[in-house]
């Protein structure tokens, strides 16, 4: 389960980036339906009481005369989405809007680490990790410019064992390599 002190360190961190810095009411948008979420009033996240409260819409709001919490419920996924495929993709909670509703699911993207979440330090807002360079909980960075030669040695590290094992084997089983070549000596010589 995901820690409330946990879903606000994420909050913080998606809030600050360059994909929502410049849009506050997308910024509003996110933060009532995570806050309702959080304290445990996600019933009430619809169309109308989002007019309302967020974009202080008129009681009798018409959600078919004024779009205006769908087309940002679809900007907030289309900012969610940059996020999470940028600076966000190693972050430890994810936060997503599922087209369709109002309701963020907030879901554990990586294993809970003994440190405490706050203490998570990724990469801030417009910062780009050098490639090869390890986060905190030392996994690897790859960065969109140098995705080949990653994958490569990514590659490498896998293959080599494999065709070694295969080299082995193929020494070590009758019929094969060495085996062979003395079993045609011996038929020589008899």
């Amino acid at each position: 389960m995901v820690q409330e002190t946990e879903i606000d360190a994420q909050m913080r961190r998606i809030l600050k980036s360059s994909a929502f810095a410049n849009s506050a009411r997308s910024r509003q948008f996110l933060e009532f339906c995570v806050e309702r979420v959080k304290r445990g009033e996600s019933s009430q996240l619809k169309e109308t009481t989002i007019a309302v409260e967020v974009f202080l819409r008129a009681p009798d709001y018409d959600p078919k005369s004024d779009p205006i919490v769908r087309v940002h419920a679809r900007r907030v996924r289309e900012k969610l989405d940059l996020y999470y495929r940028t600076i966000g993709t190693h972050d430890p909670i994810k936060i997503d809007l599922p087209k369709g509703g109002y309701v963020p699911h907030i879901l554990r993207t990586l294993p809970k680490r003994k440190t405490e979440f706050s203490d998570w330090a990724g990469p801030e807002r417009n910062e780009r990790p050098a490639p090869g360079a390890l986060t905190a909980d030392r996994t690897a960075i790859a960065v969109p410019g140098n995705l080949d030669s990653s994958a490569k040695r990514h590659n490498w590290l896998l293959i080599g064992p494999i065709v070694l094992g295969v080299a082995l084997i193929s020494f070590a089983l009758p019929g094969c390599g060495a085996v062979r070549l003395r079993s045609r000596r011996r038929l020589l010589e008899h």
